[in-house]
């Protein structure tokens, strides 16, 4: 039986620099314990990376793509993510590649995602509802190195404790492409937002369904999953801005001071983002790393 790793007393809430790499690729799941995309080792970036910061970049933003320009290839941020964030303590890793792909808007990996987790969970915790809200690792629900026995069970095992009026927000990623799981538990609803406007996968049909079914084994009050398919911002054609657009839904929704709402109206009526919107999550995740960078 997998079993979550024991919640620390004491939190650690700053990050490090160090000189070995992780990937944001996902690897092969050990069955002893819980997956993080974090556990990988880079053999990627042999040379420093070569860029050119675009115009109208936010301050921070450009500031840290300025710092990073000229760093070693093996260049790392270390930051440890709570406990309470998914439900296990561990360290999240970014890398040069991840700062560069946020700056220049290319195709983000799931240290990115994971590190604007962490900027919202903070920021529920300062407006002291973070107990509202709570979220799922992208990788306990990839295919990637895994069964779904296993992921079941990795899932299942994270929302057992659920309390009631508890959303849970689920991103997931399929084919390099980002997409948004929001689950109303009271009402076993399944919101899903994604910004090419597809329908939900089977894949992810049947293990959400089957999450709910392993609850019900463990005398959780849950019945039969339901689906909504959400018509959410639709993403400029030909763009690889799926991530930012994970983001920004995720943050939209937590601070929505009526965030059903928000999603049964198709996430307020809103047809796509401002370049504006896009560019507040960037700098936002550009100052947590530069707040991280200068307390090392």
């Amino acid at each position: 039986m997998l079993k979550l790793p024991k919640k620390k007393n004491k939190q650690k809430r700053n990050g490090s620099p160090i000189p070995n790499a992780p990937m944001t690729q996902e690897k092969s799941h050990p069955s002893q314990k819980l997956p993080s995309q974090n556990e990988v080792v880079s053999s990627k970036a042999s040379a420093p990376i070569l860029f050119k910061i675009p115009s109208g970049v936010p301050r921070f933003l450009k500031c840290l793509l300025t710092t990073v320009k000229y760093v070693e290839p093996s260049f790392m941020i270390k930051i440890t993510m709570d406990f309470e964030i998914f439900g296990h303590e561990n360290d999240l890793y970014i890398s040069q590649e991840d700062i560069v792909h946020v700056g220049v808007m290319e195709e983000i990996g799931a240290s990115c995602v994971l590190l604007y987790i962490r900027i919202l969970y903070f920021q529920l915790v300062k407006r002291e509802i973070s107990h509202f809200f709570r979220f799922v690792e992208p990788i306990w629900l990839s295919n990637v190195g895994s069964t779904e026995e296993e992921r079941v069970e990795w899932v299942s095992k994270r929302m057992l404790d659920s309390n009631p009026g508890q959303m849970w927000l689920l991103p997931y990623h399929k084919g390099k492409h980002w997409m948004l799981i929001i689950i109303d538990f009271d009402h076993q609803l399944c919101y899903f937002l994604d910004s090419l406007h597809s329908f939900p996968p089977d894949e992810i049909k049947s293990l959400i369904s089957r999450v709910f079914q392993h609850l019900r084994t463990n005398n959780a009050k849950t019945k039969e999953v339901a689906w909504r398919t959400v018509k959410c911002p639709r993403q400029p054609l030909q763009s690889v801005q799926c991530g930012f657009y994970v983001m920004r839904m995720m943050k939209d929704f937590v601070t929505n001071e009526f965030s059903i709402r928000w999603l049964t109206s198709n996430c307020g009526g809103k047809n796509y983002y401002t370049k504006d919107e896009i560019n507040e999550v960037r700098e936002e995740w550009a100052q947590c790393v530069m707040d991280l960078m200068s307390t090392t």
